[in-house]
């Protein structure tokens, strides 16, 4: 058993900062040594605007005024995490190239790469030191220039996630925190001082790319840590196969081989990379009760766009009712399996009426095999399902998702097949139930009003197809 011993160390400036509970705990955070001096840290702060984007200005408070340091623009801090080192691996800057082709700001990067290694332990309590130098930067220029600690924006990786928050707890009212994949190792079942968490900014938005209960299952963790949660591919993105081979061949020995340890992990900053819309698709999620009910099209925007947000850099977008400051909203959305990832996403709801044979009385389940295209003005999407009906009742809503990588732009018209499964039907008659589809609903997952999302297609025409199956067509202009 580990000896634990509890020891408080103070720093010019910065406070003092205690090992103990809540940040000892025996069995979550049993290794919990007091943060090392901000001599042996040696944070640095890199400073990139529109006039400097290539050329980093090292910045201090004594040469902040004479910077390139705008006070009237938004500032965003990009925060590394552990073992992350700015010559070997590129997100920093690739991060910082897109919000300054995006905008007129001032990026700071926050080098902590001096001593972030091995042991994590000691790493990890260095992050409140470097918190407390974040928001004790902030603090001064708010003092000395006037700005406000609202006009930044944190953007934290890994380890650097939870730098943010230890940042923003010391800030009044600290602008907007964006979390990707907050690590969960030493971070899991503690109290909300020792992590991320909303109160630390105005606007706390995470990125689960990599969630896991454990180390073994995830570099992340599973918990919520923002107003807006957002889980990836249900917190398992795909494609990190191929994004292996393409490592080897476009980026760093460095970076391939974090790719071969923890592509899903990596995920979280590709993702806020690929948000700034630059094919005309945005990250949307959806708020659900699981991510088997999303897959399974339980879930939509709501009637006024509320349920969904915009994942990224436009997470700001979304508009919190009057009055309510939420928190605990998880948000599950598809993603593809290689850059730009973005794919637009549709719930369909099929209206099915099923009517019972005259001279029987039918009942029990029916599986139906059904073949749904949609026809769009600039995409088709495709479906083949395998649908339980059930022949006691008359009127079933069957709902799915689909996905695609272009949108479908107005949606013009649709077909569905139909053909039972024989094997598969039960009941104390053979069924000769007449089952047809009625109403083609199908919702695009944006934050806007339903009016502006959804479309409705209602049956037109029933004819068999070349094999004998009911195939059923469906317009917009018949609905009433």
């Amino acid at each position: 058993m580990l000896l634990f011993v509890e020891k408080t160390v103070c720093y010019h400036g910065l406070g003092c900062f205690s090992n103990g509970p809540p940040f000892y705990h025996p069995v979550y955070r049993p290794l919990s040594p007091p943060p090392q001096p901000p001599e042996v840290i040696k944070t640095m702060f890199l400073l990139y605007t529109r006039r400097n984007k290539h050329r980093p200005i090292f910045l201090t408070l004594k040469n902040v005024k004479k910077s390139t340091f705008d006070p009237s623009s938004l500032t965003r801090v990009i925060i590394h995490g552990f073992n992350d080192n700015q010559v070997l691996t590129s997100w920093f800057q690739r991060i910082k190239d897109v919000l300054l082709e995006r905008a007129d700001e001032n990026v700071l990067i926050v080098d902590w790469t001096a001593n972030n290694r091995l042991p994590y332990s000691v790493t990890v309590a260095n992050s409140r030191v470097v918190g407390a130098q974040i928001a004790h930067f902030i603090n001064y220029l708010y003092k000395t220039m006037g700005v406000s600690p609202e006009s930044f924006h944190l953007i934290g990786h890994s380890l650097g996630a939870h730098v943010a928050g230890y940042a923003g707890e010391r800030l009044h009212k600290l602008g907007r925190i964006t979390g990707l994949d907050p690590a969960g190792p030493l971070f899991r079942n503690v109290p909300e001082e020792v992590r991320l968490d909303p109160s630390d900014a105005v606007f706390v938005d995470v990125i689960h790319s990599n969630p896991g209960p454990t180390l073994l299952q995830g570099y992340g963790t599973t918990e919520d840590m923002g107003d807006l949660d957002f889980f990836p591919g249900g917190g398992y993105p795909p494609g990190c196969d191929q994004t292996l081979v393409r490592s080897i061949v476009e980026d760093t020995p460095t970076e391939a081989l974090a790719n071969l340890v923890a592509c899903r992990h990596l995920r979280a900053y590709e993702f806020f990379i690929y948000s700034f819309n630059r094919d005309g698709c945005l990250f949307v999620g959806t708020e659900c009760s699981s991510w088997k009910d999303f897959l399974h099209g339980h879930c939509n925007c709501g009637h006024n766009g509320e349920k969904c947000a915009i994942m990224g850099i436009f997470a700001p977008s979304y508009t919190f009712p009057t009055g309510k400051h939420y928190t605990d909203r998880r948000l599950y959305l598809k993603v593809g399996p290689e850059r730009p990832f973005c794919v637009h996403q549709y719930q369909v709801i099929l209206h099915f009426h099923a009517f019972p044979s005259h001279h029987h009385h039918t009942y029990g389940i029916k599986s139906i095999d059904a073949d749904i295209v949609v026809l769009g003005e600039l995409e088709k999407l495709k479906a083949s399902l395998h649908i339980d009906i059930n022949l006691g009742e008359t009127v079933q809503l069957k709902k799915f998702l689909l996905s695609s990588d272009r949108p479908l732009g107005e949606v013009r018209s649709a077909y569905a097949t139909l053909g039972s499964d024989a094997s598969h039907e039960s009941g104390h008659y053979r069924d000769k139930s007449n089952i047809i589809i009625e109403k083609i609903e199908i919702n695009y997952l944006y934050p806007l009003p339903k009016e502006l999302t959804s479309s409705k297609l209602c049956r037109t025409l029933e004819e068999p197809d070349v094999h004998g199956r009911k195939r059923f067509i469906f317009s917009p202009n018949v609905c009433y």
